[in-house]
């Protein structure tokens, strides 16, 4: 359920003296934290989390309040049965800080918890932090010394690459606030005593602005006011994220060391940036860029005849590879059954959000694992002669290198292989499996268009 956000930062401790020692400080200098006091009952029933966004957890290891930790295992469980019950695995990075009087199990506790059979890779904290309750505080909580202020600070700002995102990051959350701030007070402006109504009547008017006036009812909506809030958030963060390139130094940004391991690194930003991989595709709507895979069985016309593997072989073979002479029938076969056939989805944007499209508009891909990408270069047929980097014609288009579960691969699409399918036999072409995001799929429109559009030319051969 969405509402306001997530705390960002979680104190556990199961004496609330302690924990909330923490949380004063944390108060006072103006950051969202929360104090989860340690029960297992509570922890069980879900009275905290899952969170999301959550950047530091301050964790006292003797959780039980036992007063010893003995060789560790029972208390580093108890650890791990919490991060698990309060963290969303979808949380991305987060700093532990072990907030204890029992600072010689400090490294062993993040050892314990990098250890996958016990903690999911993504629930694992970036690094550790110590800060001994001794030094800091009371056994009543009090302040001890006056050093628990510049210490949290000390915590709190990240120097190394992990800063560098926390810093973008704190800089959308602001210009977000910018966003929401200046469009309530545009709709405080407004004729009428009811702010909720006219901020309603302000959002409408941003949504059929962006969605035309085909809006058919309320759910209709969303998106296009979304893609407009998207826009304002995009505008607004170019304002306010310079200020926050303070925490990212010069020294925590370097290059990866040239060798074979650097493809891997590479394959899998291009996916980040440019490729989204659907998980739920029941979820899922009809959108530009949409991949969905050919089904088994086609059920629209255009495709019916490509209804066994060995049939989508001979396609792919046909309109996608090229083979030199020295790979055999057999060969041929089974590296052409490596590939996957997908519909792009290439409606434009507008007739999306618009609900124009009474035809959806396709252009077909093929998806070609990277260790068989020498069979998708231009082969001359006389001379069998192979060049390498150059596709089989002019009308193929090869993404960058991809990775995904299976392994690396690159979308080979054809300009040529298009067709339109109606609402009413969307359903019949099979399940969305990625997305390509929207400046990639910008290039790709545009070098289909260029290509359905040349003038060409007629002539006569001379020998």
């Amino acid at each position: 359920m969405m509402g306001i956000a997530a705390p960002r930062i979680l104190i556990v401790d199961d004496k609330p003296e302690h924990g909330e020692a923490i949380a004063r400080t944390l108060w006072r200098l103006g950051y969202a934290s929360l104090f989860v006091l340690y029960d297992q009952a509570a922890l069980a029933n879900g009275d905290y989390g899952p969170y999301q966004g959550v950047r530091l957890i301050f964790m006292d290891i003797d959780l039980a309040g036992t007063g010893s930790v003995g060789n560790g295992s029972i208390a580093y469980a108890d650890v791990v049965a919490t991060i698990k019950s309060i963290l969303d695995s979808n949380n991305g990075p987060w700093v532990l800080v072990t907030w204890t009087g029992h600072a010689d199990h400090a490294e062993r506790l993040l050892s314990y918890l990098k250890d996958p059979d016990r903690l999911p890779e993504e629930l694992q904290p970036i690094s550790n932090d110590v800060m001994e309750k001794e030094k800091f505080i009371h056994d009543d909580g009090t302040d001890r010394n006056g050093a628990i202020l510049p210490r949290l600070k000390e915590v709190i700002r990240q120097d190394n690459a992990t800063g560098c995102l926390l810093g973008w990051e704190a800089g959308v959350w602001e210009s977000a606030n910018q966003v929401v701030a200046e469009l309530s007070q545009t709709a405080n402006q407004l004729k009428g005593d009811d702010i909720h109504k006219n901020l309603g009547h302000l959002l409408y008017e941003l949504a059929r602005a962006a969605a035309g006036k085909t809006i058919d009812d309320l759910s209709d909506y969303a998106p296009a006011l979304y893609e407009v809030l998207t826009s304002l958030l995009s505008d607004k963060l170019s304002v306010w994220t310079p200020e926050a390139q303070d925490s990212c130094k010069q020294e925590s940004v370097s290059a990866v060391d040239d060798g074979e391991e650097i493809a891997d690194w590479k394959r899998r930003i291009n996916t980040m940036i440019n490729l989204e991989m659907v998980k739920d595709s029941t979820n899922s709507s009809p959108a530009p860029g949409s991949l969905i895979a050919f089904p088994e069985t086609p059920a629209i016309e255009q495709i019916s005849n490509i209804n066994s593997i060995k049939e989508a072989g001979k396609f792919v073979r046909r309109h996608f590879l090229c083979f030199q002479k020295a790979t055999a029938k057999a060969d041929r076969k089974q590296i052409s059954e490596k590939c996957g056939l997908y519909f792009l989805d290439t409606t434009p944007p507008c007739d999306h959000a618009q609900k124009k499209a009474v035809w959806r508009r396709y252009v077909v891909a093929c998806k070609v694992p990277v260790d068989i990408m020498e069979h998708a270069w231009f082969v001359d047929y006389k001379s069998d002669e192979k060049t390498e980097g150059r596709l089989k014609a002019d009308y193929l288009l090869k993404t960058p290198e991809f990775i995904d579960d299976d392994g690396a691969f690159v979308l080979i699409i054809n300009a040529n292989l298009q067709l339109s399918v109606s609402d009413q036999q969307i359903g019949n072409i099979g399940q969305m499996a990625y997305r390509i995001r929207e400046t990639l799929m910008a290039d790709i429109l545009s070098w289909i268009g260029r290509h359905i559009t040349r003038l060409g030319h007629v002539y006569l051969p001379t020998p």
